[in-house]
């Protein structure tokens, strides 16, 4: 920055290049919603269409029609720990600097923003700020990117970087590493009927004297409810691999299936969850399961909607999702899934049919499908 370029700047008006802010952003101790202003900013200027450098001025009043005045600010903010915020959130480093700059007996801050590859979005909800969204600079306002914005902005990138990425999707066991291909058979048991808990009599409880009780009362009931769960339950996973010699940045999956009668589909959050034999310990598998798990399903009534990110994909490489969805049924039938691979430099997105085979199994639960765990949970 210079005297010259800066006066410029302030005889300019707003635009997708330039903005002004009176005062100085909230940063040191303040809340996510707070810093998340300071970070849609950044985030639309580096996606918008322009020609030049962008540059948000603080300390400076907007006077539209003339020059800009000049008003400073009190305190600075720093650019190594504003680096370390901002990146640390977006799923591609963002280029940009923030230098305080003297200008008529006091100082103002400068927030560069170069061009660079984009789309460039946040790895997770931040604040305000949704995950996935691609946050643009109009005029002199900030707006949410459409599909075909995007998409643009991707084949930008994919003809300045030349070779796009070849990518293959199949089902796998992610504890094992097992490949097993875009067909599968998962099989579903019906545990009909149930065992009365009263056969494993009351629970042990410690004597009055002996406070405070701890002892979950409905343990045999919700162990059950949860072999059962178990039982209908098979758990599924993902792997991409990269056949190309270019790196796929971004890599998301999307996959839609219609729902079927008697069919379930279920991310982590909504995955039988081992009961415990204290109500203290009770609650905790669900409390310390992650609240946005990856994969996530999502039902819109009439379809399910699979969403997993994968991030970067190395050449030559393989990427196994670090969770699994739940799929089962209480008949036999088959779940077609439509899949599409994206990423930040593929032009158009890799569609990968899939399909899920339920094979129900009935039988009465037997004493030893409980048993085991009960005898566990005593050790």
């Amino acid at each position: 920055m210079n005297d010259e370029l800066l006066e410029q700047l302030l005889n300019e008006d707003e635009s997708p290049s330039l903005d002004f802010k009176r005062d100085q952003y909230p940063f040191e101790e303040a809340t996510n919603e707070k810093k998340s202003e300071l970070l849609k900013d950044v985030l639309a200027f580096a996606n918008a269409w322009r020609r030049t450098d962008a540059y948000i001025l603080i300390g400076v009043d907007e006077a539209k029609g003339g020059r800009s005045r000049v008003v400073g600010v009190q305190q600075h903010l720093d650019d190594a720990k504003l680096q370390q915020f901002v990146n640390s959130k977006t799923q591609r480093p963002v280029e940009f600097s923030y230098q305080a700059y003297a200008l008529e007996g006091v100082e103002i801050g400068i927030i560069t923003i170069p061009m660079q590859e984009r789309p460039l979005y946040l790895k997770k909800d931040f604040g305000k700020l949704k995950k996935g969204v691609v946050y643009i600079r109009r005029g002199s306002s900030t707006d949410e990117a459409k599909p075909d914005e995007v998409a643009k902005m991707g084949a930008a990138a994919v003809q300045a970087m030349g070779e796009t990425p070849v990518l293959d999707l199949q089902f796998a066991d992610i504890g094992s590493h097992k490949e097993l291909g875009s067909e599968i058979a998962v099989k579903s048991i019906i545990l009909e009927p149930r065992l009365d808990p009263a056969i494993f009599g009351p629970m042990p409880t410690k004597p009055w004297w002996d406070l405070p009780d701890f002892t979950n009362p409905r343990y045999y009931d919700e162990l059950i409810e949860y072999v059962a769960e178990s039982a209908l339950l098979a758990p599924v996973g993902f792997m991409i691999e990269n056949n190309s010699s270019e790196v796929a940045l971004g890599v998301q999956l999307k996959a839609t299936t219609m729902i079927q009668e008697g069919v379930r589909l279920v991310d982590e959050k909504d995955a039988p969850v081992r009961p415990s034999r204290s109500i203290l310990s009770r609650d905790l598998p669900a409390l310390f399961r992650n609240f946005q798990p990856d994969p996530i399903v999502d039902n819109y009534g009439d379809h399910w909607e699979l969403i997993i990110d994968f991030g970067k994909v190395l050449p030559r490489s393989k990427i196994w999702s670090t969770g699994v969805i739940y799929i089962g049924g209480d008949n036999s039938q088959t779940l077609h899934i439509e899949a599409a691979l994206y990423a930040e430099n593929l032009p158009d997105p890799t569609r990968v049919p899939l399909v899920v085979r339920i094979e129900t199994e009935k039988r009465a639960m037997e004493r030893r499908d409980v048993q085991l765990l009960i005898a566990q949970d005593r050790d």
